[in-house]
């Protein structure tokens, strides 16, 4: 994904239950904020203004009628936003967000779980010069605790978990 990030040349749709800008999507590289999928998406709408970014995700504040208000927080998604600001070099005061790197935050009332489709949708190059979508779709979640890796350690008692739990912070 992250390679096909940084060679989309017009747009990354990325649709998540929970998107966290700090998961670091890689165990290549000690865990940094530089590191992060979200100072990726920056770095990438900075170096290309007419690459359009847009990350849509589920508002875990916003409370669903059957479970209650705020009944699944998950500050690190549902203020992704300030973390964008930040990883950017900007402060609410002093936004510095490229304009092309979009987030939303959203919870449809009456629908509750409905959200848990996720999805990376790009372009990328294909024959004879031409784009085409280069989808990614089901599987992890961008965020704290999904990394996956070929080991696929299920127990998180393993020593082998470690790396995996490493990274199960909000940082």
């Amino acid at each position: 994904i992250c390679q096909a990030i940084r060679d989309a040349k017009h747009f990354v749709f990325i649709v998540d239950w929970s998107f966290q800008p700090l998961f670091c999507p890689s165990r290549k590289a000690p865990l940094s904020r530089q590191g992060s999928i979200g100072a990726l998406l920056v770095e990438r709408a900075v170096a290309n203004p007419d690459l359009l970014i847009a990350i849509h995700t589920w508002n875990h504040t916003a409370g669903l009628p059957s479970i209650g208000q705020g009944a699944a927080p998950d500050p690190a998604n549902d203020d992704a936003v300030l973390t964008f600001e930040e990883l950017a070099g900007g402060t609410p005061e002093k936004p510095a967000r490229p304009a092309n790197l979009l987030w939303r935050a959203s919870c449809r009332t009456g629908s509750g779980w409905s959200h848990h489709q996720k999805f990376v949708v790009l372009d990328a190059a294909g024959d004879g010069g031409r784009r085409e979508l280069k989808v990614f779709w089901g599987g992890l979640d961008l965020t704290k605790g999904r990394f996956d890796w070929h080991e696929h350690v299920v127990d998180a008692r393993s020593p082998a978990a470690q790396a995996f739990l490493a990274n199960a912070g909000t940082d």
